[in-house]
């Protein structure tokens, strides 16, 4: 098959360099950074999806393009959330499948004007994660499915081609029959994971107090009615239904997550370059819940040390 990834960052070099083991992959990258993606990207691989893992280094030289202008099967965007409305009206009369891969807690919404729900589909690159320097990459490739979803829910055709064509690259996917629910749901924990991180300092302070890991739950458990006052199905939706659990367990499970190595290298990674965007997804799940009318003692509980950090980025 043949893929254009949009969005050079890590995600997209990434899984650009997973599927070009089976597939004619090119990568969209801005006129200006040409010359420097031409030369192509030192990676640092840490390839955990076996025991013992693999530690991978080479030089990655991917097809560069600068615009749409050839037919491909299928685009996959891996921008910042924050940066898909500037880069959607490029997608429109593609001709391809576009595969969101990407945080986001309306993309449906945000999508619409653009394109019609059977122009594209929603993923989330669970797989991957790590972070990039310049032209280095450091990629951690996961265990973990890749998720793939048609917005009505259906399991169709297309869907199933794409699951297999990423399953012949090594990938594995999770096809999610609520992948928009799901990816509401996966936005609240990055973005409360924002100001509990704050909070505590860094990631690895946060994840071995049982304090810090509590009050992350009780404003999880407000974000999940907000998920819910949106329409989502929280009582089959994972993490939202674990949280109706007794507090301690769930204190126990997320904990026992948090703590694991391979978690803690994710977050770490991915804070790096991310932590703005999950910031924003603190916001925008904050503002949803007033705008519901809903309760979030908890969650706006972050907010101060959330306020200190963005004032002094802005300084």
């Amino acid at each position: 098959m043949k893929f254009l990834i949009y969005g050079a960052g890590t995600i997209g070099l990434s899984y650009g360099w997973l599927l070009s083991a089976k597939h004619d992959v090119s990568v969209l990258v801005k006129p200006d950074k040409l010359s420097a993606a031409t030369t192509g990207y030192s990676f640092t691989v840490h390839d955990l999806r076996e025991k013992p893992r693999r530690d991978l280094q080479f030089e990655y030289r991917p097809t560069v393009v600068t615009q749409i202008s050839e037919k491909y099967d299928a685009i996959l965007v891996t921008v910042n959330r924050r940066q898909l409305k500037s880069v959607l009206p490029a997608l429109q009369n593609s001709g391809a499948d576009i595969i969101f891969m990407l945080n986001h807690w309306d993309l449906r919404s945000e999508v619409a004007p653009y394109l019609r729900p059977q122009e594209y589909l929603v993923g989330f690159p669970s797989q991957v994660g790590g972070g990039r320097e310049g032209d280095h990459v450091e990629v951690n490739v996961y265990g973990a499915e890749t998720v793939l979803g048609e917005v009505d829910g259906e399991v169709t055709p297309r869907l199933t081609t794409y699951k297999e064509a990423f399953d012949q690259a090594g990938l594995t996917v999770e096809v999610k029959t609520n992948v928009l629910d799901w990816l509401k749901v996966h936005y609240l924990q990055q973005s409360i994971t924002a100001g509990a991180v704050l909070k505590a300092g860094d990631f690895r302070s946060f994840a071995h107090s049982r304090q810090a890991v509590k009050a992350m739950v009780q404003a999880l458990r407000e974000g999940v009615a907000v998920c819910a006052a949106y329409g989502v199905d929280t009582k089959h939706t994972f993490p939202a239904n674990l949280l109706s659990k007794p507090t301690f367990l769930v204190v126990q499970f997320l904990t026992s997550m948090f703590t694991d190595p391979d978690t803690v290298l994710m977050v770490e990674g991915h804070m790096k370059h991310g932590l703005d965007e999950w910031i924003a997804g603190y916001y925008e799940v904050l503002n949803s819940g007033e705008e519901k009318g809903i309760a979030m003692p908890a969650w706006k509980a972050y907010k101060p040390y959330v306020d200190d950090y963005m004032d002094k980025s802005s300084h």
